[in-house]
């Protein structure tokens, strides 16, 4: 049975890419972070609208006009801060159709505060 697809055979390969690279991304990364990552998030979360973004979204998942409305930003601000904080690994993202909505991500969040405290607090040896 043939089946007729709209796309062009590339946007169909682009998008099982697409699919495969996040599904790779939220499976089987690593949650162990360096020094130099540990300093990259903290250099993201430096800045007051993306440590408010992260404050946010532990509490539940938002879509970018929402955020933007919290913020009292443009949509395209938030959209800068969101991708920045995507490269830290911080915050993930998920669809409904219609919206895109940006959570916190547990597992990278963990990991990133497992770090600090054995940065800066680490176990005395007595």
């Amino acid at each position: 049975q043939l089946v007729a697809y709209s796309q062009p055979p590339t946007h169909r390969v682009m998008g099982c890419i697409g699919v495969l690279n996040d599904f790779i991304r939220k499976n089987y990364t690593i949650n162990v972070n360096t020094e130099a990552e540990t300093a990259s998030i903290m250099n993201a979360l430096g800045h007051k609208s993306r440590f408010k973004i992260i404050e946010k979204l532990a509490k539940k998942p938002m879509y970018g006009r929402e955020l933007a409305n919290y913020l009292g930003l443009s949509s395209g601000t938030v959209s800068q801060h969101i991708g920045i904080l995507l490269n830290t690994g911080l915050v993930s993202l998920s669809g409904d159709g219609a919206r895109v909505y940006y959570s916190i991500n547990r597992k990278k969040m963990e990991c990133f505060l497992d770090q600090l405290r054995k940065t800066f607090l680490p176990e005395q040896n007595d």
